[in-house]
């Protein structure tokens, strides 16, 4: 929420009421007062590119780099009162949100030149009736509202959701719905149509659509049809007793991009399938799109034309296109990997 201070324009006024003729010989009249400056910075606004919150001995920063070439396009940097709690970033950057530890959830915005600043907290609320207090806890941001959604744990009584204007942080918060008993933070979240999604378990909440000897398919979906969740387990290598690969893009309804999430564990470090499933055929179909790197994966991201893939690894960053052909995978020229920290998030 960016506020403006009012332009000041001063008006130069010019009036000749002499009686005679203004003549040559005539005083030189004074030239229109200039306007003072304006101290308002400009407001900042999202670059197009790829953005990634990444972590470093520093702290938090916004990367975002260039889509085509990798070229750091901007930084921000999150000026944080304090370490700790990793803030949770809205997908068009415009606010940042984190709880402090001390009863307090932060709001942060990005300014030119500084990068995100603290521009408001939401305290901890009073109970109602009963005494006590609400604590408020795990923010995030609705991807199709852009509110920010909060738990709300009252001393007594069931857990709920409260979700707050970011542009008016001090108007009263919205409830939302009751919180299910038990979930963890990473538990619950939206879909791309900002619907929620609570997974306490999602073996519960995936079904089992077939395959073949060797390996099992199973995804779930949210209530408004999205596809939130898809895994792949090869029985023959059941890594952790969890799926090895899971969901990373939705490219089209049953067709999807899985990533393998066991970093260094094997030798499909960086491996991605595509995944072709059909409900009602009970059919389950899938292919390398991206080979396994010989290089530690930092992330991968599907671009916006969802024909490529962009990957980081250590020593650079590369666009591989979904045709499953490693020798077509094309170096980013301005991309070094060590500039990003050590932990990444793809925000997109």
């Amino acid at each position: 929420m960016t506020r403006r201070s009012p332009w000041l324009i001063a008006l130069g006024l010019f009036i000749c009421g002499a009686v005679t003729a203004c003549g040559d010989n005539s005083a030189p009249q004074p030239g229109p007062a200039a306007s003072p400056a304006s101290t308002t910075p400009a407001e900042w606004t999202r670059p197009d590119g790829i953005a990634i919150l990444t972590k470093s001995s520093t702290g938090y920063t916004v990367r975002i780099s260039d889509w085509a070439t990798g070229a750091r396009v901007d930084d921000l940097p999150v000026n944080m009162t304090d370490g700790g709690f990793e803030p949770h970033v809205r997908s068009d950057l415009r606010y940042a949100a984190r709880r402090n530890g001390y009863a307090t959830i932060e709001l942060y915005e990005p300014k030119v030149d500084s990068g995100y600043v603290l521009t408001a907290s939401l305290k901890d609320q009073a109970a109602s009736f009963s005494g006590g207090k609400v604590e408020l806890d795990e923010p995030r941001f609705n991807p199709a509202t852009g509110r920010l959604w909060v738990t709300a744990t009252p001393t007594k009584g069931e857990a709920y959701y409260l979700s707050f204007d970011p542009e008016k942080p001090d108007a009263e918060p919205r409830r939302e719905a009751t919180r299910s008993a038990g979930l963890h933070p990473w538990e619950w979240g939206f879909d791309s149509k900002g619907a929620l999604v609570e997974t306490p378990d999602w073996r519960k909440q995936t079904i089992i659509v077939g395959g073949s000897k060797g390996y099992k398919f199973k995804y779930a979906t949210s209530k408004s049809g999205e596809v939130v969740y898809a895994g792949l387990t090869f029985t023959a290598d059941p890594t952790y007793s969890r799926d090895a690969y899971q969901l990373l893009a939705e490219l089209a309804p049953g067709d999807l991009l899985l990533q393998y999430i066991y970093p260094n564990a094997n030798d499909d470090e960086g491996a991605l399938l595509r995944v072709t499933f059909d409900v009602r055929a009970k059919t389950v179909k899938y292919r390398t799109a991206i080979p396994a790197s010989a290089d530690r994966v930092l992330f991968q991201a599907l671009s916006p034309d969802k024909r490529s893939v962009l990957v980081a690894t250590e020593p650079g960053w590369y666009r591989v296109p979904l045709t499953g052909n490693s020798t077509e995978a094309q170096p980013l020229p301005s991309t070094r990997s060590r500039e990003i920290g050590e932990e990444v998030e793809v925000i997109r």
